[in-house]
């Protein structure tokens, strides 16, 4: 009897170790894949508003109609997961003129100086570029940065959420074996 809470500690040690590794590795399984299929919804919307600007922009920089463009550049960048986006000519440079708040020039210059496909890791940026065409004829790139904090927020946020729901599942069979002796 002098060794009963002895072994009823070690079980329940045991028992919260193993439960702790595999909801842990489940954890992290299930945030890696989550994180890849949000990486992708946002590659994907990026890509969709790229193409559709890029579809609907050479009647605009046919006629010279900056206002036209910089309004489709002011509702891309409307969205929180777009950082900025900016409509090049054919020799890279900027055709419009809006800025979405909180982005100077030297930003944006910056950002459109990074290499094809390259991200800007300390910044949370990728840049991607979209031709815009006209039958054959390149007239220009639409450049759009996403950005990667709002989709960071949403993968910690859901970390907690699953870190606070395993470790009250641990704590409640903590308690149910402690609670039978």
């Amino acid at each position: 009897k002098n060794n009963a809470p002895g072994l009823r500690f070690k079980f329940v040690a045991w028992t919260s170790l193993v439960l702790t590794l595999t909801l842990g590795i489940t954890a992290a399984y299930f945030t890696d894949i989550q994180q890849r299929l949000l990486t992708d919804t946002l590659q994907s919307k990026a890509r969709a508003l790229g193409n559709f600007v890029g579809l609907i922009s050479p009647e605009a920089i046919f006629g010279f109609d900056i206002t036209t463009l910089d309004r489709f550049v002011a509702q891309i960048s409307a969205d929180p997961d777009i950082r900025f986006a900016v409509i090049l000519n054919k020799s890279g440079r900027p055709l419009t003129t809006y800025l979405p708040e909180g982005v100077s020039r030297q930003q944006l210059k910056q950002w459109l100086s990074a290499p094809q496909t390259g991200k800007k890791k300390n910044l949370g940026l990728s840049i991607l570029r979209f031709p815009i065409t006209h039958y054959e004829d390149v007239l220009g790139t639409i450049v759009i940065g996403l950005e990667r904090r709002h989709l960071q927020r949403l993968l910690q946020q859901n970390i907690f959420e699953q870190l606070t729901v395993y470790a009250g599942i641990i704590l409640f069979l903590a308690l149910v074996i402690r609670s039978e002796e």
